[in-house]
């Protein structure tokens, strides 16, 4: 329970308290104070935990996300065995099957195995698992009929209820940081370019040493057939379509692979001697045509 339910079930027994306090009317303060604690019996049910995260707490799975079919935004990240596995969320298990048990430490000291767990045709079977998931379902039941036999001060219990409706409203909307969520992200840059191929290619020259991450892309963005230029490039002759993009510098930027060869003077004079010499013999070409005409 964070603060905020806190806060919210105090204000909500501040305003049940009211009728009690006016005319001693400790219906609607009963019926608050016990909602509160079947509310929080609820919450505190351990197949919640076992449903919702994964098995793997600690990833170090690389994960490249996007918006949907088409999108041009990809978030990549990278894992560093500090977050949940992204993958296994999306398609989380039933906590009917052992697995999602796995990651509860054993109080007694030993592995989370099937034994361990007491789990038996795939159920996970706890002396108060019953009890625990009947007992709060009949007094909700009996709370609503306690509710519906109310005749004096309903405004009271309609002003909690909005209370509580209004706080689950806020909580789901409101922006949390990564840590909050268990995936502890830190922004490294964002590569912006105006072609996906370029990005792809710029994705793949900057982080190498983690993967081909452009290449597993690829085939995402390009399921077609490629052209030779770009075939090229992934095969790993990069010279034709990287002095193609030089020439289009001002719109398409310079390739990361280019950049950083840059930065080190490595391969760099050589490209722009190439472009330089493609421009100067398209210029010197189109003159003898002129000459011609």
């Amino acid at each position: 329970m964070n603060l905020a339910g806190i806060v919210t079930m105090l204000v909500q027994l501040v305003v049940a308290a009211i009728p009690f306090i006016l005319h001693q009317d400790w219906a609607i303060l009963l019926i608050t104070g016990v909602g509160s604690i079947l509310a929080i019996t609820m919450g505190m049910l351990p197949q919640w935990r076992a449903e919702r995260l994964p098995t793997r707490q600690k990833s170090g799975k690389n994960i490249a996300l996007t918006s949907g079919n088409g999108a041009r935004d990809i978030m990549v990240i990278l894992g560093a065995h500090e977050c949940l596995d992204l993958e296994e969320l999306s398609a989380a298990e039933s906590p009917r099957s052992p697995r999602p048990w796995e990651k509860f430490v054993n109080p007694s000291g030993g592995s989370n195995t099937s034994d361990s767990l007491n789990i038996e045709n795939g159920v996970q079977c706890m002396p108060t698992a019953g009890l625990w998931s009947k007992s709060p379902s009949m007094c909700w039941l009996l709370l609503l009929i306690t509710v519906g036999g109310l005749e004096a001060d309903t405004w009271y219990l309609l002003a909690v209820g909005a209370i509580g409706m209004f706080q689950n409203a806020i909580i789901a909307a409101i922006d949390r940081s990564p840590e909050t969520r268990d995936v502890p992200l830190r922004f490294l840059e964002c590569i912006l370019t105006k072609k996906v191929m370029d990005g792809l290619m710029d994705l793949e020259d900057a982080y190498s040493e983690h993967g081909s991450f452009g290449g597993h892309l690829l085939h995402e963005f390009f399921p077609g057939k490629l052209r030779e230029d770009e075939k090229s490039w992934w095969n790993g002759d990069r010279k034709k379509y990287e002095t193609a993009r030089m020439k289009e510098k001002e719109n398409r930027g310079l390739p990361r692979g280019i950049e950083e060869a840059h930065d080190n003077r490595t391969g760099w004079d050589e490209l722009v001697q190439d472009v330089s010499e493609n421009d100067a013999l398209k210029q010197s070409m189109g003159n003898a045509a002129r000459l011609r005409s």
